[in-house]
């Protein structure tokens, strides 16, 4: 019985050493990899920034937290978050098409909504672009040139 009594107070030691060796190593490696904070400030730090060229009213400029959205998902958030009158065509496997942005739609004085990244225009559709942190998208409407 008192050998029994030494082997199960031996595990108890053991099980307790164990543990204690666990919780004393367990914060080193939580504090080495980066928080969920951290991983916000970083993608928080390189907005993407979009700015919408309506021809006949001001332009407007926002600052988009940068998350790997589709540029069309960016564009309808800031549309309903603005209160603009926002509408898209669905072409299918050629993706998706932005009609109408506030008070412009497309075929009005024979322009168009286009979006371009620096002076390019990407020859994708605005569901299938995905802007990556930092850059800077320009709508524009206007007379297209295709």
């Amino acid at each position: 019985m008192k050998k029994s009594l030494n082997y199960s107070l031996l595990l108890v030691v053991i099980i307790a050493a164990g543990a204690l060796w666990w919780f004393m190593r367990a914060p080193q490696s939580i504090n080495n990899n980066p928080t969920i904070n951290q991983i916000t400030q970083k993608t928080e730090s390189k907005p993407i920034t979009v700015n919408f060229d309506f021809s006949n009213q001001d332009d407007v400029s926002i600052n988009y937290p940068y998350n790997e959205e589709s540029l069309f998902a960016i564009t309808q958030t800031i549309a309903k978050d603005k209160n603009w009158q926002f509408s898209f065509k669905d072409y299918a496997d050629m993706g998706l098409l932005v009609e109408q942005l506030g008070n412009n739609k497309n075929g009005d004085d024979q322009k168009y909504w286009q979006y371009f990244v620096g002076k390019d225009q990407p020859q994708v559709s605005v569901d299938k672009y995905f802007p990556k942190a930092g850059e800077t998208v320009n709508w524009k409407f206007e007379t297209s040139n295709f």
